[in-house]
């Protein structure tokens, strides 16, 4: 138990980088999840985002002024010059999204039913641009179908009609009756950050604190000890994973302080059990790399470097700060070959649906065995290296210059 004390006593030394990091995770995510619980309220219908567009009406028609009056309820309608150096001047400085031209004789062609009689022009980029057309078009159409059904009504009639159709909204709901829950993607989002601050703090005290420990006057001391080496390194081994096991928890505490409503179940369980794995996996990356810079004379300089390079890339690669779905093919195919992308792939399964089926089980137990025998391979890796420099003598004396 004293090599325990005196491995928990070196960590203490390392107390400010580690509350900083924990300080700053937490602080982030509260903000966070006051926003998206203030936001958490769904719409019930969707609002569309008015555009701006230039209407050029040459035809001055009665069934002009009602596409006009149209298209002021759906976009904002700007001033611009009517030649064709003044639209095109209006189209590339982004003053208007999409020109509307009406030419001359428009209203007696669309009263004998003739189509595609608007000059539309837009920018090539704008996809409002096309929704506008086909939204014109089928309003004209829906105009002119009513005049042929009710040829003796007035167009202030047909416009009612029309506008009464337009009214009418259809109400979407999920399918398995249940709303999206903005806890459950805010709980997915934790959980895939943490693996940032798991990785950037353990790999950083982990390393440092076997370094102190490894020094090669420390070693020299421990060889005529009473203490064995089997002894030491056995507690050192313990202690490695115990504060491991202790920052996870400081982090599952925050996670039950925020969103505590959405663990209690199979999915928050697993997503428990994934995470505590990662961390163990997390222990023994450290001790490898550890093992490789054991003969580096500035490890502080090193094992910080080792932490922010690993840390980052891992988080990045692995889709922690980038969704899965967004990284191109071919990256995310080289990112299967860390254990980010695994513990990530999980929890996006986990948030994604509501219930845990066959298919997420399989996945699951795919992940977990995925992150113990990343956790092996790195830990008997380690003792590989160690044993090596061990035989060799190669620890570096750190108090030399």
């Amino acid at each position: 138990m004293n090599i325990v004390k005196l491995y928990f006593k070196i960590v203490y030394d390392k107390k400010t980088s580690i509350l900083t990091y924990l300080v700053i995770f937490t602080v982030v995510f509260g903000l966070f999840t006051a926003y998206m619980q203030t936001n958490n309220s769904m719409p019930d219908a969707y609002e569309s985002v008015k555009t701006n567009i230039a209407f050029i009406d040459h035809d001055q028609s009665a069934e002009s002024a009602l596409l006009k009056e149209y298209l002021h309820e759906k976009t904002e309608i700007k001033q611009v010059g009517s030649s064709t150096s003044e639209i095109q001047d209006a189209l590339f400085y982004d003053e208007v999204d999409t020109v509307v031209q009406v030419p001359k004789g428009f209203g007696h062609a669309f009263r004998k039913g003739k189509e595609n009689l608007l000059d539309v022009a837009q920018r090539p980029d704008s996809a409002q641009g096309m929704m506008l057309k086909q939204q014109m078009n089928a309003y004209l159409q829906r105009v002119y179908t009513y005049q042929a059904q009710f040829p003796n009504e007035t167009l202030t009639q047909i416009k009612q009609r029309a506008d009464a159709d337009l009214k009418v909204k259809s109400k979407m709901q999920l399918s398995s009756g249940e709303r999206i829950n903005m806890n459950v993607v805010t709980r997915g989002m934790y959980f895939n950050y943490m693996s940032y601050v798991l990785l950037a703090i353990i790999l950083m005290v982990v390393g440092l604190t076997m370094h102190s420990v490894y020094r090669s006057e420390i070693l020299k001391r421990n060889s005529v000890s009473p203490t064995s080496s089997l002894h030491m390194n056995s507690f050192l081994v313990l202690s490695n994973i115990l504060f491991g096991i202790i920052i996870w928890l400081i982090m599952i505490v925050v996670i039950f302080i925020f969103n505590g409503d959405v663990m209690m179940n199979t999915s928050g369980m697993l997503l428990l059990l994934n995470s505590l794995l990662f961390a163990i996996m997390t222990v023994t990356l450290a001790f490898m790399f550890s093992a490789l810079t054991c003969t580096v004379r500035y490890v502080e300089d090193v094992m910080n470097g080792i932490s922010n390079v690993v840390s980052l890339g891992f988080s990045f690669l692995g889709g922690a700060f980038v969704p899965q779905h967004l990284i191109p093919s071919g990256i995310l195919t080289f990112a299967k070959l860390l254990p980010s992308y695994w513990y990530v792939n999980l929890n996006d399964a986990l948030t994604s649906q509501m219930q845990v089926d066959t298919g997420t089980w399989t996945k699951v137990w795919q992940t977990y065995g995925v992150l113990s025998l990343f956790a092996v391979t790195f830990f008997l890796i380690g003792l590989v290296i160690m044993r090596k420099h061990r035989s060799q003598d190669e620890f570096v004396d750190n108090n030399k210059a």
